[in-house]
């Protein structure tokens, strides 16, 4: 509207009123109409013409001022939602039992993804392409870089920094715990998690495809954190810590 109202105005000093009528609308009715008329009481020439603005050409001029700011406004919110959902929080439907009791399938939940760097007992969202057929798996850390694990292959228990995070364990499943199998890479004789990596598992421990099965996951391939589930609204809120 700058520009219309610009160009329609030879002097500066009546532009500057003009404006300054359409931008009082916003906030008062009656002070709009008394710039205005002020405004109407100098000369505002039309290049081609070369006549005065006639009020009913001036309120059709703000009329698409109203329609062009209504647009921008819309716009504006799509975009920054846009911007929201790929690049900070994204809604995402939990697909299977792997995470009971703490999810259930079908369940609706919110992903942070700005920034995020993976810790223990954080429940994440995982690009699963390179580790399996689906796009997507959901699991809970139970070790980042460096945590040392132990095993005790008799009852299979499994500690992480001498905290006992599973039993059941089978010697191969720990092993596979500690291999990354895009390169063949194994790690389970120092026991260390190399840098670079997590070791996950689903709280479901009986029924779940993780570390044990897929091995050590790339922290370039966690796409973000479980902060938020909105559905169902019974359990709306956010999710218990194991």
């Amino acid at each position: 509207i700058d520009f219309l109202a610009g160009r329609k105005a030879r002097d500066l000093a009546v532009f500057r009123d003009l404006h300054f009528g359409f931008r009082c609308y916003i906030y008062n009715k009656e002070v709009f109409e008394n710039a205005i008329m002020r405004s109407l009481t100098l000369y505002i020439y039309n290049k081609k013409k070369n006549n005065i603005i006639s009020q009913k050409e001036l309120k059709k001029t703000y009329k698409f001022y109203q329609v062009f700011d209504l647009f921008n406004f819309i716009s504006t919110f799509i975009t920054i939602f846009l911007w929201i959902v790929i690049f900070v929080v994204t809604p995402v439907e939990v697909s299977g039992d792997s995470m009971l009791e703490t999810f259930h399938d079908k369940d609706k939940i919110l992903v942070w993804h700005i920034g995020y760097k993976s810790k223990v007992s954080d429940v994440v969202i995982i690009d699963s392409e390179n580790y399996l057929d689906t796009e997507f798996i959901i699991k809970r850390v139970i070790a980042t870089e460096g945590d040392t694990l132990t095993y005790t292959e008799y009852n299979g228990v499994l500690c992480v920094n001498g905290v006992e995070v599973a039993k059941g364990v089978k010697k191969h499943e720990y092993q596979m715990m500690l291999t990354d199998k895009s390169n063949g890479n194994t790690y389970y004789d120092s026991a260390v998690v190399p840098e670079g990596y997590i070791i996950v598992l689903g709280d479901n421990f009986i029924n779940s495809t993780d570390s044990r099965v897929i091995g050590l996951i790339k922290n370039e391939d966690v796409i973000g954190k479980c902060i938020f589930r909105i559905y169902p609204f019974s359990d709306f809120g956010v999710p218990k810590k194991k």
